[in-house]
């Protein structure tokens, strides 16, 4: 029973019940208002989940009717969960007494597949008249925890729900329920909105400097979310992330008593009214804890909100407006990416500018489930492993041209597309690469020799002309793909890389990318990391684990200790927590960081194609938002700064980019290990 049965006018022949009313409102005029019907009799059926609405789409719960079937109380009371009602108190109609005492709905929600399916449920001992049993049940496909935080879930859903007829009112109530709420998952996604809450890196301190900022993503509904946003950002960062984050509100900040609704005025002002306590806030405590909020609201879109000014007690705490938040923004410490760089078919570490020039690429060929493409990219990818094009001894170069173009049609491209070569060892070909990272300043250039057994690290520009000296690190894996993956780099200027020899697998942190690399424990996770990819808060890393034949993705928290056996110049750093992220993706071939709470990975599903998403670090897929299908994907670049396009290798159209709004653009054919700063 959802909003769609309304909007067709179904069940008009009915006896009025239990259900929903449902009000879309267009150019300021009401358009519908009414009821669901609730037939009395006939077959059970599952509690139809709503499609996706327009965000102008209100629901909004009816109470139970007299004599109402006790059938049509479970149904009634799960539609009142979908509503817009913001305290369910609707719902709380369809309890006893006790049950709406107790009941905590804001304790949890459990996404399905679909709307719950009812059926009854036999006791086996002779049945009270005067109470029926009946169990939910359906497919998990998530769940969101008392902070709001959402995580991917599967297998069954089954619980039981008891209701009681009231000896008086002789009124069927529920009496007993699971905890929480529990809906299909479209119409989650018309109550949910995922919002990412900024905090602060833990190692920073309080009111020194400007810290970027890290996302913290979580599910409000979009009842109220204003509210709602600030409720959740002020009761602090969810279990996972707190170890690595601080926040720069004072313990026990909330919002002032008597605060119901919070609503920007008509320049865009959000006033916030504290209660702090009588804990005295100096002005750069408070620009973190607006710059906070302001990064927080202009995560949900739209707000109307252009700046935020707290107030305690009635007197002015700060105000920040959109310019001077952005300075602790993910990327706000950092200047935007000027180039993109990759490795071209010298084996050269090359850079073109990073924002998109019209005019000078042409479309790459369109036909992504061509099964020809398909067939050749088996041919030519080799293993295919992010981070490793082409792995696989004596398959050949990597970076080789698609079949029929030649050198001097790259040629062409490249000078067109303005590609030029950095300045000395790593842009002279004296030391051929397959795999590099440039740090987020772009001073600094960290490249794996051309047969993964070696990792230099060096200036970017510079007129030195003896060579990339002495390698940092060396494999002693017998193949290139036992060897060292692509380095990344974090904002804190320390390099990260993966040895996959099988001897000796090991995820290493050179700290400022010099001198002796330090071992990273990785808790609680089998198989061989593949690839590496460190976010910019310098709190989260990816990591793409192979297990079995299947290469997934998982992100991990960074742990940095300075006692006991760490110091601050070497820490005993370790990778915490690590959980799947894109856990329908068995075959995960490239991932890049793509702002500061999401991903953008290529991969397969089990018996599918390859394909390209952005998923948040929650697990949650971007809704409404992918990459234009590119076939034969290894490797993907994409910046924190996502006015920036999308780069990717391809085996089968080389190095192509993705402008907003336009087809990808090919650059040359012949390349490889596209990446931006990081």
């Amino acid at each position: 029973m959802g909003a769609e049965r309304l909007g067709r006018g179904r069940g008009s022949g009915g006896r009025g019940g239990p259900g929903r009313a449902v009000a879309a409102a267009a150019c300021g005029v009401v358009l519908l208002a009414g009821c669901a019907s609730m037939p009395d009799s006939g077959h059970l059926r599952d509690v139809q989940s709503t499609p996706r609405q327009d965000t102008q789409v209100r629901v909004f719960a009816v109470p139970p009717r007299d004599d109402a079937s006790p059938e049509q109380i479970v149904r009634g009371f799960l539609e009142a969960l979908t509503s817009d009602d913001p305290r369910y108190e609707t719902a709380r109609k369809y309890l006893t007494a006790d049950a709406a005492r107790t009941w905590r709905p804001e304790g949890s929600a459990t996404v399905l597949a679909n709307g719950p399916t009812l059926q009854p449920r036999q006791s086996g001992a002779r049945e009270n008249p005067d109470q029926l049993n009946y169990t939910l049940s359906g497919t998990r496909v998530a769940r969101v925890d008392a902070q709001q935080a959402y995580e991917p879930a599967d297998g069954e859903y089954q619980e039981a729900v008891t209701l009681h007829r009231d000896a008086r009112t002789r009124q069927w109530r529920i009496d007993r329920l699971p905890p929480g709420i529990v809906m299909g998952q479209s119409d989650f996604h018309r109550n949910y909105a995922s919002v990412s809450k900024h905090y602060f890196p833990a190692g920073t301190a309080e009111g020194s400097g400007r810290p970027a900022a890290v996302a913290d993503p979580v599910r409000v509904r979009k009842v109220d979310p204003l509210t709602g946003i600030v409720r959740s950002l002020l009761a602090g960062p969810t279990d996972w992330l707190a170890p690595a984050v601080r926040t720069g509100f004072p313990a026990g900040t909330a919002l002032r008593d008597g605060v119901k609704s919070l609503t920007p005025d008509d320049e865009g002002r959000l006033t916030v009214p504290l209660d702090v306590g009588d804990r005295r806030v100096g002005h750069g405590a408070c620009e973190e804890m607006a710059a906070q909020l302001l990064l927080t609201l202009q995560d949900y879109t739209p707000t109307g909100v252009q700046s935020v000014e707290l107030t305690s007690g009635g007197e002015r705490l700060c105000g920040l407006d959109q310019e001077r938040a952005g300075l602790y923004a993910p990327h706000g410490t950092v200047r935007p990416p000027e180039y993109l760089y990759f490795v071209d078919g010298e084996h050269r570490l090359v850079r073109i500018p990073a924002e998109y020039q019209a005019a000078q690429e042409r479309e790459a060929p369109e036909d992504p489930e061509d099964p020809e493409d398909d067939e050749k990219d088996e041919a030519t990818e080799g293993s295919g492993k992010p981070g490793d094009p082409g792995d696989g001894a004596g398959k050949g170069d990597p970076s080789a041209s698609p079949e029929g173009d030649t050198a001097a049609d790259d040629a062409a491209r490249a000078e067109a597309a303005g590609v030029e070569p950095v300045s000395g060892a790593f842009g002279d070909g004296t030391t051929p690469l397959r795999a590099v990272a440039v740090s987020r300043d772009e001073h600094t250039a960290a490249g794996v020799h051309l047969d993964g057994s070696r990792l230099y690290v060096g200036p970017l520009m510079t007129e030195d002309e003896d060579g990339a000296g002495e390698p940092l690190l060396t494999s002693e894996g017998r193949s290139e793909g036992d060897r060292l993956t692509a380095p990344s780099w974090d904002a804190r200027g320390d390099l990260w890389i993966a040895d996959r020899d099988p001897g000796n697998p090991r995820l290493l942190m050179f700290p400022g990318g010099a001198g002796k690399p330090v071992e990273v424990h990785v808790q609680g996770l089998d198989g061989r990391i593949e690839a590496v990819r460190v976010a910019a808060d310098g709190v989260r890393i990816a990591l793409v684990v192979a297990e079995d034949d299947e290469r997934s993705l998982w992100i991990g928290r960074i742990g940095r200790r300075t006692g006991g056996e760490g110091t601050p110049d070497r820490p005993v750093v370790s990778v915490q927590e690590p959980r799947a992220v894109a856990p329908r993706f068995e075959d995960v071939t490239a991932v890049s960081w793509a702002g500061a709470g999401r991903l953008v990975v290529a991969g397969r599903e089990q018996g599918g194609v390859q394909q390209m998403r952005y998923v948040r670090v929650d697990g949650s897929a971007v809704s409404g938002m992918a990459p234009v299908a590119l076939s034969g994907v290894r490797e993907i670049a994409a910046s924190e700064d996502e006015k920036l396009p999308l780069a990717a290798f391809s085996g089968t159209d080389g190095l192509v980019r993705l402008p907003s709004g336009a087809q990808w653009k090919q650059i040359v054919t012949k390349a490889m290990s596209p990446v931006y700063p990081g």
